[in-house]
């Protein structure tokens, strides 16, 4: 089983299974060839194929050597042999260093000493397969390495602090932008993802981001943002995988996971993928499967963005450079005069939709909206909700471990199988009758809380000063009173009415009682009650504390014989 070695930004664990009689070294190739589909075929011995960039979507591939040619192929294949064609390069002009076809209509090739021996080339351009090569530039120092991002915007690495860079490759409109922060020495790889981004490394252990058109473009060569993220060791190649991530590797056997921020300015995070072997290249390709090789023939994939990392090849030879054509196409070259083209292993993943909706994968970066979807992937997927049908809502997964709410992963190391279900929304339902009130409960009436403690009396203050008497006012006319007296004559109640003044005496006409007010039997308030003139006035004096609430006010005649006369609901608010 191949072994799997995780360098992401969560963890870092090594990882070989046992569940298998094959070991787990980086010399089993046979193990290991055994689990990756590959084909390695000599066309250019003895010499060294120093560079290899395959056309992306294509079976395309062009690789250059140390006598400064270069071979191309339309049929590569990771099952059986390719037609490899010679492509004489430009006459006189050895070593290749580096070679860069971002399309059939467009390859460019660095060629021939400049500066000291050994240091780089000039570059050139052809635009057919097989085609003339055009000069494009003759760096002082010469270039060691090229990306192009299209055939709009390419980037070449110098041998000293020197980038050049063009949006019209096809020509010799070449610039060079120096960049002296850090200490530069010689430019070793540079990756461009997009036309407004683009990473360069070299021998210092520095990288250099423009994540801009017009910083690339910048003559002044101020747009590059300089990080030193290696000490002083070289770093021989790097790949991005957005604008925000990025790989490098270096001669320690050292892979850099870098986080780009909007400045351009990297973080970095080192993980030890290879002992102490020199990695020698890097490339990434639709934007989470990444390839690493070394000097010993050690080829390193990753399926999940840079997440973990599998040695899925073991060719025992110096492998000097990898491209992609896409994520079932890679190719290697080495220092023998042979190409190995590999099908990095993929697994097959279904996504079933049960109802209507979408799923977004990453970092595939694919959706699913039908109702079976089948990919070949590797690796840790990420599945989410990118939203239901008409009258449908998300309910669940089955086959992934739940993330989120709407989210879940699934480790694709075998087939695998997703279902994301989609259900109808119900209508809201009518409100049910109301159903009958119940019957109410017979409470028990607490007691009577006994009385507080009488509180002390307050001092009184001081008594102010008399105020002066008034005068005295004249007297008044004396008073009269109206005096109503009524007979009872034939049935008929009379009344007769007179002015009377002085004294009054008044003789009780009505019937005085005795007055309760009783509440469940305990009597709150006691007194007498009159009737007089068709009206009766109470008088009583509180027994408890009295509240609000229903009593009931009972009369008893006053003669002696307690006869009960009434008793009347009462309610005191």
């Amino acid at each position: 089983m191949p072994r799997r070695v995780a360098v992401s930004r969560r963890r870092a664990v090594a990882l070989c299974g046992s569940l298998c009689a094959l070991a787990c070294t980086v010399g089993d190739a046979s193990a290991l060839a055994a689990l990756t589909p590959s084909h390695t075929q000599s066309i250019d011995s003895p010499n060294s194929l120093n560079a290899v960039s395959c056309v992306p979507g294509t079976t395309d591939c062009v690789v250059s050597d140390s006598k400064g040619n270069a071979l191309y192929s339309t049929d590569v294949s990771a099952s059986s042999p390719a037609t490899w064609t010679p492509w004489a390069g430009p006459a006189g002009s050895e070593p290749s260093e580096a070679v860069a076809c971002p399309a059939t209509s467009l390859c460019t090739i660095a060629a021939g000493h400049a500066g000291e021996p050994g240091t780089g080339g000039s570059l050139y351009y052809a635009s057919t397969l097989g085609g003339a090569w055009s000069i494009a530039r003759e760096p002082v120092y010469g270039t060691n390495a090229i990306s192009c991002a299209s055939t709009y915007l390419c980037v070449s690495a110098q041998s000293e602090d020197f980038i050049d860079e063009t949006t019209r490759p096809a020509s010799e409109e070449w610039f060079p932008e120096e960049v002296v922060e850090l200490g530069v020495d010689r430019m070793t790889g540079v990756d461009c993802f997009t036309s407004s981004f683009c990473a360069v490394v070299d021998s210092k252990g520095n990288v250099f981001i423009a994540n801009s058109e017009a910083k690339i473009t910048n003559l002044s060569g101020k747009g590059w943002e300089a990080t030193n993220i290696d000490g002083t060791t070289a770093l021989h190649g790097i790949a991005c995988t957005s604008r925000t991530s990025c790989f490098a590797v270096d001669g320690e056997g050292n892979l850099l996971d870098l986080t780009i921020n909007g400045s351009g300015e990297a973080t970095v995070s080192k993980h030890h993928l290879d002992g102490a072997s020199d990695l020698t290249a890097i490339t990434c390709t639709e934007g989470f499967m990444c390839v690493a090789v070394d000097s010993t023939g050690a080829v390193f994939v990753s399926s999940d963005g840079g997440a973990a990392w599998t040695e899925q090849l073991a060719l025992g030879k110096h492998l000097t450079s990898v491209s992609c054509a896409s994520s079932s196409l890679c190719v290697t070259a080495d220092a023998a005069g042979e190409v190995t083209a590999f099908a990095p292993p993929l697994f097959p993943l279904t996504v079933f939709l049960t109802g209507e909706g979408e799923v977004t994968l990453t970092p595939a970066a694919i959706k699913c909206s039908s109702e079976e979807c089948a990919y070949e992937l590797e690796g840790e997927v990420t599945l989410t909700v990118a939203g239901a049908g008409a009258g449908y809502e998300f309910a669940g997964w089955i086959g992934c471990k739940k993330a989120s709410a709407t989210t879940c992963t699934v480790d694709v190391t075998a087939a695998s199988e997703v279902t994301a279900v989609f259900l109808k929304a119900g209508k809201e339902g009518t409100a049910g009758k109301e159903g009958p009130a119940g019957r109410e409960g017979a409470g028990i009436e607490g007691k009577a809380g006994g009385v507080g403690p009488v509180g002390e009396r307050g001092t009184n203050g001081a008594q102010g000063p008399a105020g002066p008497a008034g005068a005295q006012g004249p007297p008044g006319p004396a008073g009269k009173i109206e005096l109503v007296t009524c007979k009872t004559l034939k049935g008929k109640q009379r009344c007769t009415a007179r002015l009377v003044s002085g004294a009054v005496k008044f003789t009780a006409a009505g019937l005085a009682a005795q007055a309760t007010l009783s509440r469940r039997g305990v009597v709150y308030a006691a007194g007498t009650a009159r009737v007089t003139h068709g009206g009766m006035s109470l008088r009583l004096a509180p027994v408890r504390r009295v509240r609000p609430g229903s009593y009931t006010l009972t009369l008893i005649s006053g003669r002696g014989s307690h006869e009960r006369i009434t008793s009347e609901p009462f309610t005191l608010r």
